[in-house]
């Protein structure tokens, strides 16, 4: 049912549904649903998380890429 509504919104982002190895040890961390988190190219966790639902997702995850990438020139 997941999938279905995530092909039917048309959306473009990696979701994670079920997991094994360390995706799992992240999976299992999560308390609410949804939660949004950025990875880097190397599997790192950056920025702080979103979660739940937001009104405006462009925005908000465009302020958070924003963030994490000048904390990252840091």
């Amino acid at each position: 049912s997941a999938q279905s509504i995530i092909d039917d919104a048309g959306l473009t982002a990696t979701v994670i549904t079920q997991a094994d190895g360390d995706f799992l040890t992240v999976l299992n961390q999560i308390q609410y649903i949804p939660t949004t988190l950025f990875i880097d190219s190397k599997g790192n966790i950056v920025g702080s998380e979103i979660i739940g639902s937001v009104p405006n997702v462009a925005e908000t995850y465009n302020a958070h890429i924003q963030a994490a990438l000048a904390e990252a020139k840091e």
